[in-house]
């Protein structure tokens, strides 16, 4: 049974790599002019970023995983990252490169196509594993072997390329247009980049939806010197190191910058033919952690798996790959009304393992998601997006009503966009009172069924009025009371819209039980 996932790769040791051991025993054996006219051939990998017009390039170091680094060029424009290696490399240096990012697709099938129980196959699916073992690193005559001795039967996991299943099936294109049709705007990429003289190209990545990371993979291990990029197919540029710190910082925001870009530009494109009730406001990568059970063993367990999270809508998705069609948005593995989600920072004594800018998603059915981001920038911009889709969700909404119980009489709760809160008696059918939501002090709850909420107005009695709620959607009720409360702030600060600011105006907000 087919499975739609992007590739994955275990945890590996020896993240540190020795940068100037590996490039002075590698650079004995290269000629003296290996970086071409560009370079000196004195200069050390992962010191110096050059810059003509958008375009950034610099010499770097490229891991092949097993604690060697060889000269590379990486070359930085606003659609690709292009990773190049020297003409005078030998067979051995490209085969070890290679088998580090290698990737095997489907190139052809026969005609009527392939027997499968659950999904079709296409031309150009990257196979990620077989019968749940992973072939990442494996040679083609490896993953066929795998595949001659699973007999008739074969459980395969793959990555669906929507482009090559387009341009290279022979079936009705016509057909496969409307079973695939992209609601994700892709952006026109040139592939015919020329390396410079003395370079040849290895691997040129397409940046949009593209995931850059300087986690080992699946752990919460910072490498030291040296980050990856998987483009949106799986593909990887291989472990690229810096020798310098503020070299390697600049590199990883150059790169995140330019997906983050490209990843704006269709969400504008696509908007335009999405109905307003519908539209995307925001794409990205962060990482789940899970197993956390076995998270503090010794075993080399992934605790931490990435995902695509696409705010559309009023709707929270997240997917192990980006949905490109319409029917990929089936296979979300979380969907959630963004109204029924709440976006909590993290105290420091709240984290848990290694990983920095961390937060959690609370969800009105008491499941949470321990969530982590690349940078602060991310953090900023995606807690900003789920502000801002929380207020077109409420918006939208304007008005909410909660069946409830106050002092054994039926009532109803009201939330209001223009009107705040309001107390509605069923048996007499009367609006008891109308609060502002600026007059919201304090609210509680027993975390079974009652809700006590505090208003401070001085005109009140004691300069205070306490509602005690019987209410059995309790939990419901708390986190539109917390989307209203939100969305009014948002309509009177401005400033929550604009995500150009770094301030931090976030919400203040409680531990579970409490707004």
């Amino acid at each position: 049974m087919p499975h739609r996932s992007s590739s994955r790769e275990t945890a590996r040791s020896g993240s540190t790599l020795s940068s100037r051991t590996s490039y002075k025993s590698i650079s004995r054996s290269l000629k003296p002019k290996v970086y071409g006219d560009i370079y000196s051939s004195f200069e050390l990998p992962g010191t110096k970023i050059y810059r003509s017009d958008e375009l950034y390039h610099g010499l770097v170091l490229l891991s092949d995983n097993k604690g060697f680094g060889y000269p590379a060029r990486i070359e930085l424009t606003p659609e690709t990252l292009t990773v190049q290696l020297p003409k005078a490399f030998g067979s051995s240096e490209l085969e070890r490169l290679t088998e580090s990012i290698r990737t095997v697709t489907i190139s052809r099938h026969p005609d009527g196509g392939l027997g499968c129980s659950d999904a079709p196959l296409f031309i150009g699916d990257t196979i990620i594993a077989i019968n749940d073992d992973l072939v990442e690193g494996k040679t083609h005559d490896e993953v066929v072997q795998m595949l001659h001795d699973s007999g008739s039967e074969v459980k395969l996991k793959v990555k669906f390329n929507s482009g090559m299943a387009q341009n290279g099936s022979n079936g009705d294109k016509s057909s496969q247009a409307s079973d695939h049709e992209n609601f994700i705007s892709l952006v026109n990429v040139a592939s015919d980049i020329q390396p410079p003289k003395g370079w040849k190209n290895f691997v040129i990545l397409p940046l949009q939806m593209a995931y850059i990371t300087r986690y080992l993979w699946g752990t919460d291990k910072l490498r030291s010197n040296g980050f990856e990029v998987r483009s949106v197919d799986g593909s990887s540029s291989g472990v690229i190191h810096c020798e310098d710190p503020k070299v390697l910082s600049l590199w990883v925001g150059y790169i995140d910058s330019n997906i983050s870009e490209l990843n704006n530009k269709s969400i504008k494109l696509s908007n335009k033919y999405l109905h307003p009730d519908e539209l995307i406001v925001y794409l990205g990568w962060l990482c789940e952690r899970v197993n956390v059970t076995n998270a503090e063993s010794g075993d080399f367990l992934k605790t931490w798996e990435p995902r695509f999270v696409m705010l559309k809508g009023n709707e929270f998705y997240l997917f192990e790959t980006p949905p490109l069609s319409v029917e990929e948005l089936k296979s979300s593995l979380t969907c959630q009304k963004i109204l029924e989600t709440r976006f909590r920072d993290l105290k420091e004594h709240e984290k848990v393992g290694k990983r920095e800018h961390c937060f959690i998603i609370e969800t009105a059915f008491g499941e949470n998601l321990y969530l982590s981001v690349e940078s602060s920038d991310q953090f900023v911009q995606l807690r900003g997006a789920w502000q801002r889709c929380t207020y077109y969700a409420i918006n939208k909404l304007e008005t909410y009503t909660f069946a409830c119980a106050m002092e054994d009489r039926p009532s109803a709760i009201i939330f209001d966009i223009r009107h705040g809160i309001g107390m509605y008696d069923v048996p007499t059918k009367k609006y008891l009172r109308w609060y502002k939501f600026s007059e919201l002090q304090s609210s509680a709850d027993d975390g079974k069924l009652r809700i006590r909420l505090v208003f401070y107005n001085k005109k009140f009695e004691n300069n205070q009025h306490i509602l005690d709620l019987d209410c059995t959607d309790f939990r419901k009720l708390i986190f539109y009371l917390h989307a209203f409360l939100l969305a009014r702030i948002m309509s009177v600060d401005p400033d929550y819209l604009n995500l150009k600011t770094h301030k931090e105006k976030a919400v203040s907000t409680a531990p579970a039980g409490t707004v």
